[in-house]
């Protein structure tokens, strides 16, 4: 008891028990202040620019694609724009965006449905979880709007799978699996399905002169079909391969001709248009095959289909000369390649002059 009434007597002004008291209340006082500094600092309303690049992307399903995109799955945007909140949340934002290398997705499938779209920036970006959690303010997008397209995808079973090669002859191909499924923009299936064409997914050419003689090769898949985007079910494919000890050579005149949507031949494209080739004697291909002897001895240029895919983006009009690659297909039963540099032509649609009055 004697020690605790002399705990609670107040200390003798300027003793040493006095100034150690005052000190620790003085601590205390300086310490809560700077707290609250720190804090008032934190929450003041800021502004701040960020240059992120922003994904845009049609969700893990798969059941929309995006057209007029050589990814049917996303879309890169380079943007630049201001948040607006508290101090601490620009801070949350810069050290998030720096962990994912200042990457922003956003998944279309949430908002958006099939059809044309006139996106907002500002809008999707303070949808995103990096900003919105942070409670800040989108301001200033750039650029402020992109256009897209989305179209439900459809699924197409047991399509064919193509190997290409160089360097070689191939005797057989044996590819594993033979046919897989992909997915395609319903409505991209419908005109092709309607102008007569076959769904085939190939590989990228592999060098039969860089693999092992013997091993099986991995050749990957080309997300495309006739010169659209598709999602094939496998990345690659296996292929065993033997090759053929009696190689033949020959080249043939091909003339390069038209794919273009079934929709042209129905409404008036063709009554407004008029193709106009930058250099009409670059339109026949002296084009070089080699093969399997037999085949090779055969080979017609009549066999031969070499061709070019127009689409409703050519119509944009334009004073320069648009360059498209020349796709070739060869008959099935025939063990032949077309080989040498990557054929193109060059063109363009002109509108059509009108008639002159009688």
């Amino acid at each position: 008891m004697a020690k605790d009434r002399y705990q609670s007597q107040e200390a003798p002004r300027f003793s040493r028990r006095w100034w150690l008291d005052a000190g620790k209340t003085f601590l205390q006082v300086a310490v809560v202040t700077v707290l609250i500094w720190v804090y008032a600092d934190l929450e003041k309303t800021e502004k701040e620019k960020f240059d992120v690049k922003l994904v845009l992307h049609t969700g893990a399903s798969g059941d929309l694609a995006l057209l007029d995109e050589v990814n049917m799955s996303q879309r890169e945007l380079e943007v630049s724009f201001s948040a607006e909140g508290s101090r601490g949340g620009l801070n949350a934002l810069r050290g998030r965006l720096a962990d994912r290398a200042s990457v922003i997705s956003f998944d279309l499938s949430a908002a958006f449905g099939p059809g044309k779209h006139d996106v907002q920036i500002a809008e999707i970006l303070a949808r995103t979880d990096l900003i919105s959690k942070a409670g800040l303010t989108v301001h200033g997008a750039s650029p402020p709007m992109v256009v897209i397209e989305l179209d439900r995808t459809k699924y197409v079973p047991d399509v064919e799978v193509r190997f290409n090669y160089t360097g070689g002859t191939v005797a057989e191909a044996k590819v594993s699996p033979p046919k897989m499924g992909l997915r395609i923009a319903a409505g991209v299936l419908q005109d092709i399905t309607a102008g007569g064409g076959k769904l085939v997914l190939e590989t990228e050419p592999v060098n039969l002169q860089a693999v092992d003689p013997g091993k099986p090769i991995i050749a990957t898949i080309v997300p495309f079909v006739l010169g659209v985007p598709v999602r094939p079910e496998k990345p690659a494919v296996e292929v065993q391969v033997t090759l053929s000890r009696l190689p033949g050579e020959k080249t043939l005149a091909i003339p390069v001709g038209l794919r273009v949507p079934q929709s042209w031949s129905e409404d008036d494209t063709w009554l407004r248009f008029v193709l106009k080739r930058k250099d009409p004697l670059d339109w026949r291909k002296q084009i070089i095959f080699r093969g399997a002897k037999k085949d090779i001895d055969r080979l017609r240029a009549e066999d031969v289909d070499a061709y070019v895919v127009l689409t409703d983006n050519d119509k944009v009009p334009t004073e320069s000369w648009l360059t498209r690659d020349v796709q070739i297909r060869l008959p099935r039963d025939m063990q032949i390649q077309a080989v040498g540099e990557k054929l193109s032509v060059s063109f363009r649609l002109e509108p059509r002059p009108a008639p002159t009055p009688p």
